[in-house]
């Protein structure tokens, strides 16, 4: 039983190691809507689409990895992780996707660490300003 546990518990470890030597997936095709490189990146907004002149084809967008695409300049890396899960979402639902910008998340408060604080400091300022 422990024998079996323990053969079984290097399992995912090794197939996680294997992700980069799989063969990279064919990019669907184009549509009318989205007929290039500029189209995909303006419609997903967020300015990607001033980072398309350094992407050279439709092909070179689905299979440039992340470090490639640092390599060509598109920083920050939120952008390149935006610019990839937007991709992927792409390629696994063969273009019959609508593509819409997905706006930023604000902190509210100073974040999550930080909420106490910060609602600390507003409540103690709004009694020094209700005393005077």
């Amino acid at each position: 039983m422990f024998a079996l546990r323990r053969i079984l518990s290097g399992v995912p470890r090794l197939t996680r190691s294997l992700h980069h030597s799989l063969p990279i997936p064919p990019p669907p095709a184009k549509t009318a809507e989205v007929p290039d490189v500029p189209t995909f990146l303006t419609k997903i907004g967020r300015d990607c689409q001033s980072h398309a002149a350094k992407i050279e084809s439709w092909e070179h967008l689905f299979s440039a990895t992340s470090a490639q695409l640092k390599t060509l300049g598109i920083e920050p890396a939120r952008t390149r992780r935006y610019i990839i899960r937007w991709r992927e979402t792409y390629r696994l639902n063969d273009g019959k996707v609508q593509l819409t910008e997905q706006k930023r998340g604000r902190k509210i408060d100073g974040g999550e660490r930080r909420r106490k604080e910060v609602r600390a400091k507003k409540m103690q300022e709004a009694r020094k300003a209700a005393k005077n």
